[in-house]
């Protein structure tokens, strides 16, 4: 996987606070790559946010290369680093000059919380269709309150540039969705995406699908086939789509006193009217 090597930029003091301040990235709420437009012509500028919220409304976060361990852009069998400056915002915005499928694809550093509330933990756990933690939290006698939580964000985004032929694919995250259908050329297709785990398919997993269209905002949980698959019916249902999916492992022991990672997948793309 490709890394970006950009150089830190010197900004003002108070741009990077305000930096600091966006960046904050909050468990518990979805993630996600944000194209300003999912349909640009050849030569156009692919302008993208960098997003934290809930239901699809949140906080656009500034180019910040401490917070990522990479940050791609990928059109058919070519990756390479995202052309933009620390404090940029939009995080993207670079000409894009190949006709395809444009990937955006992002793989946060870890972060850490600790849950003063055991209710806000059994919430979360509810929410994301993980609620198999709970159980397994007590089996190793963990307790209520107190503890931490490292969580690690695999996000990505499918952007139609001229032609949009191509396909998504995995790019070897570590939890990662993948479109098998392109949404910009399949138009009489059902929208088939499957959940990856260390490069393998992994069933019976929540997917929350959000869709805004109108300005309206919807939720849909779909639980992965045994292939690791869902699939989401096409015709008339246009709008923006989030997929986002949790899972949670055990992390290798530390002094910090980490007791779980969660690890978050998401992806965006548009389906037009």
């Amino acid at each position: 996987m490709l890394k970006s090597r950009r150089e830190r930029q010197t900004l003002p003091a108070v741009s990077w606070l305000l930096c600091a301040m966006l960046s904050i990235d909050v468990q518990a709420h979805e993630f996600w790559i944000e194209p300003v437009r999912f349909e640009i012509a050849t030569g156009d500028v692919l302008q993208a946010h960098v997003r934290v919220g809930q239901e699809m409304k949140g906080d656009s976060l500034h180019y910040i290369p401490q917070r990522f361990e990479a940050f791609n852009l990928t059109v058919a069998d070519k990756t390479r680093p995202v052309q933009s400056r620390t404090g940029d915002d939009p995080a993207v915005s670079e000409i894009v000059r190949d006709s395809g499928l444009h990937v955006l694809s992002y793989v946060s550093t870890d972060s850490e919380l600790t849950y003063s509330e055991p209710e806000k933990f059994d919430n979360f756990l509810k929410y994301e269709g993980i609620e198999w933690v709970k159980a397994a939290h007590k089996k190793r006698n963990l307790p209520a309150q107190g503890f931490k939580e490292a969580y690690q964000r695999f996000v990505k985004s499918l952007v139609k540039v001229g032609d949009g032929q191509g396909r998504d694919r995995a790019l070897g995250l570590e939890f990662e969705l993948v479109v098998e259908t392109n949404p910009y050329t399949d138009p009489a297709s059902g929208i088939v995406t499957r959940l990856l785990w260390r490069g393998k398919p992994f069933p019976q997993a929540r997917v929350n699908v959000f869709r805004r269209h109108d300005r309206k905002v919807s939720r849909t949980p779909v639980v992965t086939d045994a292939e690791g698959r869902i699939r989401i019916p096409h015709n008339g249902a246009p709008g923006i789509y989030l997929l986002n999916a949790v899972h949670m492992i055990k992390p290798l022991p530390n002094d910090d006193g980490i007791v779980w990672k969660s690890l978050w997948a998401s992806t965006t793309f548009e389906v037009s009217d």
